[in-house]
């Protein structure tokens, strides 16, 4: 009697725990996980690594941009230095070019010495001749010059005797025609086209 109230009891419970297992089955059958929290945490940590992500490739692009104008820097830098090596090196070059050509001009000039010495010492220095002296000029000097404008008289005087003769333009000694008393030249005579000039001697 009591193994069958305890085989009917199992029956009803089987017939209620099939019906609600069914229900289970058909409600995870039909489960939407749209909009729940499990999706809300999935966006929001996506979203948290696409942020980061965005973050790094914006630092990485920083430090490309810096090193980029560390570079250009560097690159002026030594493009500056390499100008001005160049323009060093120019520099020199032209200072040994000046340099050369003053050596080769103080060289010339050394040499030209060396033969215009080498041939000057054969050739003896001979006195420039005296001009001859006119009889005229042996015999008399001239002591003054007295007058006013063309009204000049000058004073001679025989170197030997010492006797003192006043001649004035037009006047004649001793052959010779007075051409000219002149305070600044003396008295200028002339004789057969030659002119002879007695000069200022002051005692």
């Amino acid at each position: 009697m009591q193994n069958k109230l305890m085989q009917i009891l199992l029956f009803i419970s089987m017939i209620f725990t099939i019906p609600a297992i069914a229900e289970i089955n058909g409600k995870a059958d039909t489960y939407d996980p749209s909009g729940s929290m499990f999706e809300k945490i999935t966006d929001l940590e996506q979203k948290k690594v696409l942020w980061q992500l965005e973050k790094e490739n914006a630092q990485m692009q920083l430090e490309m941009d810096r090193m980029e104008a560390e570079r250009a820097r560097i690159k002026n830098e030594m493009d500056s230095i390499n100008n001005a090596e160049d323009a060093q090196a120019q520099a020199l070059d032209l200072e040994r070019q000046r340099l050369e050509i003053e050596r080769q001009k103080l060289e010339a000039q050394k040499k030209n010495a060396s033969t215009v010495q080498s041939s000057g010492k054969n050739i003896i220095a001979e006195p420039a001749p005296k001009p001859e002296a006119s009889p005229i000029q042996e015999k008399y000097r001239l002591v003054e010059i007295i007058g006013v404008g063309r009204q000049l008289i000058a004073t001679l005087e025989d170197n030997k005797t010492g006797q003192r003769k006043k001649v004035s333009v037009g006047k004649d000694l001793e052959g010779y025609s007075v051409d000219l008393v002149s305070l600044d030249e003396g008295v200028v005579l002339s004789k057969d086209g030659e002119t002879q000039t007695l000069g200022v001697h002051f005692d």
